[in-house]
């Protein structure tokens, strides 16, 4: 249930915040991280926004297994 709520808040704040910035819903910003072991790694927020669907999909497969087996959700 947590993965769910995390996965919801994320894909919506990446999708809500560049109107605050006064760009269109969902526009898409990138960036490129330099990290010691990887190196340099391009960044964009459509990651972030299909990391938080990841974590959304996976939330609601886990509460429906732990639904049909009988375990707590």
């Amino acid at each position: 249930r947590i993965l769910m709520i995390i996965g919801a808040l994320v894909s919506s704040i990446t999708a809500i915040m560049p109107t605050f910035f006064g760009k269109p819903f969902l526009s898409q910003y990138e960036t490129t991280l330099t990290l010691p072991i990887l190196g340099h790694i391009h960044v964009t927020t459509i990651t972030l926004f299909e990391l938080g669907i990841l974590f959304s999909v996976v939330g609601v497969i886990v509460t429906v297994m732990l639904s049909l087996s009988g375990g707590r959700s």
